[in-house]
């Protein structure tokens, strides 16, 4: 119902669909963000030697970690933790340069769903506000007869970040493989990479096969 309401007054936007697998009581967690580098430190190397830096990759980003406990009947309860990292601006430090400041949201509980049900985790709100003025160089600053040829402009932008996460049990190792086939078709591309990956490990086979072959022919003679 949430993803309906969504989809039907066109504000939403799927960000990102992962899946994962993982077994009884056994943590599984993915992260979709980016690497943000930053200087740590700067050094001279000596006499001829111009200056070097040290560098760090800070991840910004989303990140989830589940685990999940499934009883017989198919029941499955989760400790789930959510962090949000994002980009909040920078610190100016003598001699190393910027270093990004970082905003950390962080949510943790425990639920129990039915198989396939779908939870949903949300409350992340982010907003912000832009201004800007625009108009005629020179004569927009002319004081109050410079109203006339200037004009401004303020945007007021709230988003809210929504998290569904739906646990599918798979009772048996077949259940688990044909749950992979069908993420498989869903991806054509990936099909096509393992098709070149089975048909370049063929010709690798086949030529250690020539080789030894022509080795034991020549111990032969």
């Amino acid at each position: 119902m949430a993803v309906k309401a969504l989809a039907s007054n066109g504000r939403g936007q799927v960000l990102q669909t992962p899946r994962i697998q993982t077994s009884h009581a056994m943590p599984a967690s993915f992260f979709t963000g980016e690497t943000v580098p930053y200087v740590t430190s700067t050094y001279y190397g000596g006499y001829g030697y111009g200056p070097s830096s040290s560098f760090q990759q800070l991840e910004v980003g989303i990140g989830l970690d589940v685990t999940p406990y499934i009883t017989p009947d198919g029941l499955v309860a989760m400790d789930i933790t959510q962090t949000i990292e994002e980009i909040s601006g920078s610190t100016e430090i003598s001699g190393v340069g910027k270093i990004p400041n970082t905003s950390r949201r962080e949510a943790t509980t425990f639920v129990s769903v039915q198989d396939r049900d779908t939870i949903m985790l949300g409350g992340y709100i982010r907003t912000s506000r832009i201004k800007s003025n625009s108009g005629v160089p020179v004569l927009k600053d002319i004081p109050v007869l410079g109203n006339l040829f200037r004009s401004s402009t303020r945007d007021d932008v709230r988003s809210e970040l929504i998290v569904l996460l739906r646990p599918t049990v798979l009772k048996t190792p077949q259940d688990a493989a044909i749950m992979t086939t069908t993420e498989l078709d869903r991806l054509p591309g990936v099909r096509e990479m393992e098709k070149e990956m089975n048909q370049e490990e063929q010709k690798r086979h086949e030529k250690a096969d020539k080789a030894t072959g022509r080795k034991r022919g020549e111990k032969s003679k």
